[in-house]
């Protein structure tokens, strides 16, 4: 284990045993992969399969390391980094609290939901993330009970993630004014068995004056098929709103590339423009998003190759990507947008005069192949995280209301299990 992630390590103090110590090297290299793993579910570098074999295998076998430490483990390293009111590491503290949660023979989950309210910032979105992704089918009764206290509004938003229906108990928290709280209910909502109350709630929200609250109610009217849903993502998208463009595309309704390509001469909308220009899949899109590649803003070219690259499945590396020298002194990873390839215009572009009329004749295409109808696991299994939630969007869609949705932010094998369910109740449907 590296030294260097050691946190923890103090000085002036008498020796440990070496099984505290050990632990302590569990719990910082856990930490280590949590942040990373974290990282890679919006990565352009990872597929599943490789976020599952690279940090999340790592992440769960020190986190498991951790849990056999057992109740001493837990009394003299966990639960004193989860109740740190000055903690400012969040993954210390989310690994911290998934080996309490998986710790086997007990169960501190009732503990851990105590401590979430008056946990300060770090802290908090560390529990929150831990209470995410444990594999604890148990836990979900605990969350139902715990929401229904007006100072866990927070768990909203864990109980979208882990896809529990919270029956009647997001009504009180779609009312309480508050923008984040608001939205996560909209999500939660998503899995509701009985819909009947929540739909002209997400039907009056879709006129939200709050961006986040309006973009969730229109998400959820457009997986139940509401038609009001509808109408207002088309509104959305000719005003420019980000993510709006983008669930226009992936609806594919007549006209949605006009906002889309107006957005591009739009500096504020147009990294999110071409965002959603890499869903459009058309080789108009591609011209378009080839004609950017040579700007002078390096976010605007990284984005457009993403695009051009999503449609045509030309990957931008070797001589179709300029090298970029990396900084070996930055302190922080690179952003997104900062690890996508930026393109070679002049290779692509001579790429493109050999391979355009080839991918004309194939309709809408997504990664150089026909993109209609249901994908199969085998066309979705290798797409990079960055495009892999926005194209189960797009088939979560295209159930007309059966409110499927796969959780962005779970283990590896959470979502291939959800995508699985998803693509099986879609053949149905059809």
């Amino acid at each position: 284990m590296k030294a260097a992630r050691n946190s923890a390590r103090t000085t002036g103090k008498l020796p440990r045993a070496p099984i505290a110590d050990i632990v302590e090297e569990h719990l910082d290299e856990a930490a280590f992969y949590l942040e990373r793993w974290d990282r890679a579910l919006t990565s352009p570098h990872h597929a599943l399969a490789q976020l599952r074999d690279g940090p999340e295998e790592a992440m769960l076998a020190h986190v498991d390391g951790l849990a056999v430490g057992g109740e001493s483990a837990a009394k003299q390293l966990l639960w004193p980094v989860v109740e740190d009111d000055e903690a400012d590491d969040w993954a210390r503290v989310g690994a911290a609290a998934l080996a309490l949660l998986t710790m086997p023979g007990q169960d501190f989950s009732g503990r851990l939901l105590a401590r979430l309210p008056a946990a300060p910032g770090a802290a908090r979105t560390g529990i929150v993330r831990a209470l995410e992704i444990a594999s604890l089918p148990a836990l979900d009764p605990q969350l139902l009970a715990a929401v229904q206290s007006p100072t866990n509004g927070l768990l909203m938003g864990v109980l979208a993630e882990r896809r529990v229906d919270p029956g009647p108990l997001a009504l009180p928290y779609l009312q309480d004014g508050q923008p984040a709280t608001m939205r996560s209910s909209l999500m939660a909502i998503r899995f509701a068995k009985d819909r009947t109350a929540y739909v002209p709630i997400v039907e009056r929200f879709i006129r939200a004056s709050a961006p986040a609250v309006r973009l969730a109610a229109v998400e959820t009217g457009l997986l139940w098929a509401l038609p009001a849903a509808q109408v207002a993502c088309g509104q959305m998208a000719a005003a420019h709103e980000p993510n709006a463009m983008l669930l226009s595309a992936l609806l594919g309704r007549p006209g949605f590339e006009k906002p889309i390509y107006e957005a591009l001469g739009d500096a504020e909308a147009r990294a999110s423009a071409l965002w959603a220009l890499g869903f459009a899949g058309t080789v108009a899109a591609a011209d378009r998003a080839l004609q950017l590649m040579g700007d002078a803003d390096p976010v605007t070219a990284r984005l457009a190759g993403e695009a051009f690259s999503s449609i045509t499945g030309l990957r931008l590396q070797g001589g179709f990507a300029v090298a970029v020298v990396d900084d070996a002194e930055a302190e922080a990873p690179p952003s997104t947008i900062d690890a996508l390839p930026l393109p070679n215009r002049d290779a692509v572009a001579a790429w493109w005069a050999q391979n355009r009329s080839r991918l004309a004749t194939q309709g809408r295409i997504l990664d150089g192949e026909p993109w209609s109808g249901l994908l199969p696991l085998g066309r979705i299994a290798p797409l990079s995280m960055l495009r892999r939630h926005v194209v189960l969007m797009e088939q979560a869609l295209q159930l007309r209301g059966a409110g499927l949705f796969v959780s962005r932010r779970s283990l590896s094998r959470v979502q291939e299990v959800q995508a699985r369910a998803l693509l099986q109740t879609a053949r149905k449907v059809q």
